[in-house]
């Protein structure tokens, strides 16, 4: 039986390995993605490099919604207990756990790297960010 402590550090290392894959698939994007011609059209102004990237951030986040619906469907369709306000599953565990792990990584990227998190962005991700650490937590 593992200790809170183990389960702790368990926790963490897995974090970090999530938010550190999460920041991959968006360079692996950044750079295996074609940039949109729109950007190139010669009757346009040519289109900030923030645009672009804000771009590719998009893809990460396609990626993510992709994941995150891909595993609530499994455990909608294969859970058998639909009852309210029990613990999770451990699907659903894994789908806060990346869900929580992706928003610190766009987090990061919206703020330090892109300085494209505007206000309502960053409202946003307080709200999902709460709302993955109270399941994961409880």
């Amino acid at each position: 039986m593992k200790t809170e402590f183990e389960f702790g550090n368990l926790f963490c290392l897995s974090s970090l390995i999530q938010v550190v894959g999460w920041y991959i698939t968006y360079r692996v994007i950044r750079y295996a993605v074609p940039k949109p011609t729109v950007f190139e059209e010669p009757d346009k102004p040519q289109a900030k490099q923030r645009q672009i990237e804000d771009y590719y951030n998009c893809c990460t986040s396609l990626i993510h919604a992709i994941v995150i619906l891909a595993l609530a469907s499994y455990s909608l369709i294969f859970s058998e207990d639909r009852t309210w306000g029990i613990e999770a599953t451990r699907i659903q565990f894994i789908a806060c756990q990346l869900s929580f792990n992706y928003f610190v990584m766009d987090t990061y990227l919206g703020i330090f790297e892109l300085k494209t998190m505007d206000a309502m962005m960053a409202v946003h991700h307080v709200i999902m960010l709460s709302a993955c650490a109270h399941i994961i937590v409880l």
